[in-house]
């Protein structure tokens, strides 16, 4: 196909093709003596030759019948026709498939579109989009609607409907393949661990699932219609001090003036209360605490071992500080009185002990207890107190 030249309607071409007839023929066409087969959109942009003459259009011979030479005298054996056949092209717009380039409108493919990569390694990880709209990074045959592989590295999955339950509308899977698990990661298969949202296809409740080895749990689910969050097997962690569960959505009432409704302590422990001034050895039960917010509930059980001695009966190593001038209430069980004594309002001093408030004993008429009080037998003690933070 000679190329010559460049005309307002494109580039030129002429391609020749060479006969060699039978006796008797009038006609050319299809494959000529080299193989190549006679074609031409346009008679006017063809020239026919006998034997090297150039015969008459029209007159000599007619192009009516398509990629035809017809209406020709009736040949000799090995008469030589060739046929001139003129035609334009022009140059296409299109990206260089060695040099690359830039598409400026839109790009549609009919077929799978694969990809070697998006960057300029050559062995960069495969995009592949099937027939079906599923995407695979990592594979050229992407089982899920979104499926990235790799061999040692997270494995991103948007499942079909046939995944796990026909009844999920969809999920996200985030896992990590292990060396155990076969090429393909499927969510739940040995080796396989990670987690995993979805819509249920019957209450359309958003559902996080996570597991390891052959076990995959729910662990937060939201429901679509009610909004509530639930945690399944877990814990709601606090990551940050200060912060916790802000209640400001709700209304206040009363005649109170609220400052706070961030619930942001909640804990329980153990702590080791100390009998101040008892010149004995006094025993005591494991004590327990529990501080919500700025308040602290405790208990515990003291035994004297049988000195006699009329000192106050006070007590140290509370876990929190006492708020001053926030008195502790106590409830405290004498054996051997057979009834539960009760002051709520004990007398509580100014000064610290090595940190903690010491907190004094009274009866309810107002006068001290003391430790002879309990020198064969025990005191059950429970309170309540507000500390400064």
């Amino acid at each position: 196909m000679p190329y010559i030249g460049r005309s307002t309607d494109g580039f030129g071409v002429r391609n020749r093709f060479l006969y060699l007839a039978s006796a008797d023929d009038t006609s050319v066409s299809g494959a000529d003596a080299n193989g190549a087969t006679l074609t031409f959109t346009d008679g006017a942009y063809v020239d026919v030759y006998l034997n090297g003459v150039l015969l008459k259009s029209g007159t000599d011979y007619n192009t009516n019948t398509a990629n035809t030479i017809a209406g020709l005298s009736a040949l000799s054996a090995n008469d030589e026709v060739t046929v001139i056949v003129y035609d334009v092209f022009t140059v296409g717009d299109m990206v260089s498939a060695t040099s690359g380039g830039t598409f400026s409108g839109g790009v549609t493919v009919n077929g799978a579109f694969t990809s070697l990569g998006i960057d300029d390694n050559a062995d960069a990880t495969a995009i592949t989009i099937d027939s079906s709209e599923k995407v695979g990074i990592g594979t050229t045959t992407p089982s899920q609607l979104l499926n990235l592989q790799a061999s040692t590295n997270p494995v991103i999955q948007v499942s079909t409907l046939a995944d796990d339950n026909p009844a999920e509308a969809g999920a996200l899977d985030i896992v990590e393949k292990q060396s155990s698990a076969s090429s393909t990661a499927t969510f739940g298969q040995a080796g396989v661990y990670g987690f995993r949202t979805m819509l249920n296809g019957s209450d359309n409740t958003l559902r996080i699932k996570s597991g390891s080895q052959t076990t995959v749990n729910d662990r937060v689910t939201l429901a679509r219609d009610t909004g509530d969050l639930t945690l399944s097997t877990g814990n709601l962690i606090i990551g940050t001090s200060g912060k916790g569960i802000d209640f400001s959505a709700t209304s206040t009432s009363g005649q109170g003036s609220m400052t706070s409704e961030l619930l942001d302590v909640y804990e329980e422990g153990t702590f080791t209360p100390a009998a101040g001034d008892y010149s004995g050895t006094m025993t005591f039960t494991t004590a327990y605490y529990t501080k919500i917010g700025r308040v602290v509930n405790f208990s515990f059980k003291m035994t004297g071992d049988g000195t006699s001695d009329s000192s106050q009966v006070n007590i140290t190593g509370f876990p929190y500080a006492v708020l001053q001038e926030h008195p502790v209430s106590l409830s405290y069980d004498v054996a051997g009185n057979g009834a539960l004594q009760s002051n709520t309002t004990p007398t509580i001093p100014n000064a610290m002990v090595n940190t903690a408030e010491i907190c004094y004993f009274y009866i309810p008429t107002g006068s001290a207890f003391t430790y002879s009080m309990i020198a064969t037998g025990y005191v059950r003690v429970s309170g309540t107190y507000m500390t400064s933070n």
